[in-house]
């Protein structure tokens, strides 16, 4: 029997679609419009012996042909599917030009060994402070490394059509001492054996405490805003001058300050203020729910407020 010679995904091109692949399925998802409910199609990723990775999706009508052959994790001989230039603004691999289209007649078979030395993700990691500089680019999904601070309590968040879904957050940290907030969504992944995972939990720059809080938890951070006002209180002045100090240790400070500024850059998910005491100025920044608590306005009184 002839050996079929497999095509690494650098080579693939909408010339022609006789191609024969042997790949690792790293990821699989249904997309859908999420005001409808209404399926549009099964959406993968794919990745080779040389660590290149692709996009894939099957048409609606075709999910129930491929969904219970591809399993996440496994791999597999993929041929008989078309090649063609990624249209759209709607990208989940940074970079990538061209898209794999499952048809009626594609053919998938899970490879007997296993064991190929194919890797079972590829990981393009984005900082926290990046994250902005690609909202208004096409829909790449963004991969960040951090480690995970808080779970909140689960919450019932309603869309457009007046269902409710059930969503909690997760706050994580990275070395750059951002907090960033996900959710159940997302695809997640623990303690990965990968040298970023190693650079992260080596900076020095994280906190050493290992424990993570959970909805419940009664330590001092769910503390109610009266109590911290008066614990490590500072004035600007001061969190300048240990903040200069070269051996500083990590700690959180309380600060009474007027609001003297907002910069609405990046108002989709933050807001960053400038504060001012007797002592000095600073520039903070604030996610979400504590935007929400510290600047009440809403965005076109904000806009008035600063035009005048």
């Amino acid at each position: 029997m002839t050996q079929v010679r497999c095509a690494l995904l650098r080579q693939l091109t909408p010339s022609r679609n006789r191609w024969h692949l042997k790949v690792r399925l790293s990821r699989k998802w249904t997309t859908r419009n999420f005001t409808s409910k209404e399926v549009w199609g099964l959406d993968m990723l794919f990745i080779d012996e040389n660590e290149d990775q692709i996009h894939a999706s099957a048409p609606r009508d075709l999910i129930p042909q491929f969904s219970d052959i591809l399993t996440e994790g496994d791999i597999f001989h993929v041929e008989k599917f078309n090649v063609s230039k990624i249209n759209g603004s709607y990208r989940p691999i940074i970079g990538g030009e061209y898209k794999i289209y499952f048809r009626s007649g594609t053919i998938i078979k899970q490879c007997e060994d296993q064991t190929l030395p194919i890797p079972l993700y590829k990981i393009s990691f984005v900082e926290f402070n990046e994250i902005p500089n690609i909202y208004n680019q096409p829909k790449y999904l963004a991969d960040i490394v951090g480690k995970l601070k808080v779970v909140t309590e689960i919450e019932l968040v309603s869309k457009r059509n007046e269902d409710t879904f059930p969503k909690w957050d997760l706050i994580l940290e990275n070395m750059w001492c951002l907090l960033l907030k996900s959710h159940k969504r997302n695809k997640m992944y623990y303690n990965l054996q990968i040298s970023e995972v190693s650079a992260l939990l080596n900076s020095g720059s994280i906190s050493s405490d290992g424990s993570v809080q959970m909805p419940g938890n009664t330590d001092k951070s769910t503390e109610n805003k009266a109590d911290l006002m008066f614990e490590n209180k500072k004035e600007l002045g001061e969190i300048f001058t240990i903040m200069d100090e070269s051996q500083t240790e990590k700690k959180n400070y309380t600060c009474k300050a007027t609001i003297t500024k907002v910069f609405a850059n990046y108002g989709w998910y933050k807001l960053q203020l400038q504060v001012d005491d007797l002592t000095g100025t600073a520039t903070l920044t604030t996610f979400e729910r504590e935007a929400k608590t510290m600047v009440p306005q809403s965005v076109q009184e904000l806009i008035y407020l600063e035009q005048e």
